[in-house]
């Protein structure tokens, strides 16, 4: 059976639609822009996501996202370009549990 066609549609405007349009508000606001970025990849849009995260990790006063952005533009981006995000992505949090595991790895 096809599930997909049973299934009511309620809003079929995706969510990062409307965070963009909130974003475009409040172009400040950090935690909006992260949750716009994050909605872009697992939304599937990896480079919209991935540009976003690199722009953050350069422009976020607030260290704690940041450090997020940081981790998340190394796991957008080719493993041979992942040690320096994640290296200050640990400066910034060094518990972060995430970045630790994906240097771990990168070592393997």
């Amino acid at each position: 059976p096809n599930f997909h066609n049973s299934m009511p549609m309620h809003n079929k405007t995706p969510i990062y639609q409307t965070l963009e349009g909130y974003r475009s508000k409040d172009p400040e606001n950090e935690g909006l822009s992260y949750a716009l970025a994050s909605n872009y990849e697992s939304s599937g849009k990896k480079k919209e996501a991935r540009e976003l995260f690199c722009e953050f990790t350069q422009t976020f006063r607030n260290d704690n996202l940041r450090a997020a952005s940081l981790f998340r533009f190394a796991r957008l981006s080719p493993k041979k370009n992942r040690r320096p995000m994640l290296n200050e992505c640990l400066t910034l949090i060094p518990g972060h549990g995430g970045a630790k595991k994906m240097l771990k790895d990168l070592k393997k």
